[in-house]
C-alpha cells in the first residue's frame, strides 16, 4: 500500500480497536500500524483481556511497552479519533496514567474533503474503492488507505490534526513477558508488513 506522504505528516500510528460488549470501554482487540516514509510498517495486533490468564490474551497493561513504542512521536490516526481517545483515556486512567497525543481523524477529514457524503468507514471505503473487513487489522489497513485517498490538500489535513494541551503520562511499565495474542493470523512483528501492506514510499 502506497501512502501519499507529500500531504501527510509522519510518522503515523493508525489505530483500530474493539471494546467489550458488556464493558463498552474495555478494549477486547487492538491494532496499531506505525507507518513512516521509507520504512516497513510496524504492527501491533492483539486480542486484549480484562484480566490475563496464563496462555490467554494479555491484559492492556501487558501491551503498554509495545504500545509506547509504536505510538512514540507519531500522530494517531483513527476513524472516529475522539472515541478512540476516550477508550485509551479510560485504560490509562486505570493504570494511574494519562493518555494524550496528537490525533488525525479520518472521519473529520472526510467531512471536509467530501461534504455531504456518508462518512461511516464501511461506506466511505466502498465509495473510495478501498476493501475493508471486520477485524481491527483490516479496519486499520482500510483507514490508512482511506487517509491516503483523502490527503489531497495539506491544509485540510493540518486542520484535522488535534494537539492535546498536556503530554501523555505513560504507566511506569517498561517490559512485559506476556506476548501479544493474535487477533486473527497476524502478530506484532517489528519491521514486517501487515497483510495487504507494502512498505510505504
Amino acid at each position: 500500500m502506497d501512502i501519499n506522504w507529500l500531504n501527510l505528516p509522519s510518522p503515523l500510528a493508525v489505530v483500530a480497536l474493539r471494546t467489550s460488549l458488556k464493558l463498552d470501554r474495555d478494549i477486547s482487540e487492538l491494532t496499531v500500524l506505525r507507518l513512516e516514509p521509507g520504512r516497513p510498517a510496524e504492527v501491533l495486533d492483539s486480542r486484549v483481556a480484562r484480566t490475563h490468564i496464563p496462555g490467554g490474551p494479555p491484559a492492556f497493561v501487558h501491551l503498554v511497552p509495545r504500545l509506547r513504542r509504536v505510538l512514540n512521536g507519531a500522530i494517531v490516526v483513527a476513524h472516529g479519533a475522539a472515541s478512540v481517545n476516550d477508550v485509551l483515556d479510560y485504560e490509562f486512567d486505570r493504570l494511574d496514567a494519562r493518555w494524550a497525543g496528537p490525533t488525525l481523524c479520518t472521519r473529520r477529514l472526510a467531512r471536509r474533503v467530501l461534504p455531504g457524503q456518508q462518512t461511516a468507514l464501511a461506506l466511505l471505503a466502498r465509495d473510495l474503492d478501498v476493501p475493508v473487513g471486520r477485524s481491527c487489522l483490516e479496519r486499520a489497513t482500510a483507514t490508512a488507505r482511506v487517509l491516503s485517498r483523502l490527503a489531497t490538500n495539506p491544509q485540510q489535513v493540518r486542520a484535522c490534526v488535534r494537539t492535546p494541551n498536556e503530554p501523555a503520562v505513560w504507566p511506569n511499565i517498561w517490559a512485559s513477558l506476556v506476548p501479544p495474542w493474535p487477533a486473527r493470523v497476524s502478530v506484532e512483528r517489528g519491521g514486517a508488513a501487515a497483510p495487504g501492506l507494502q512498505p510505504p514510499r
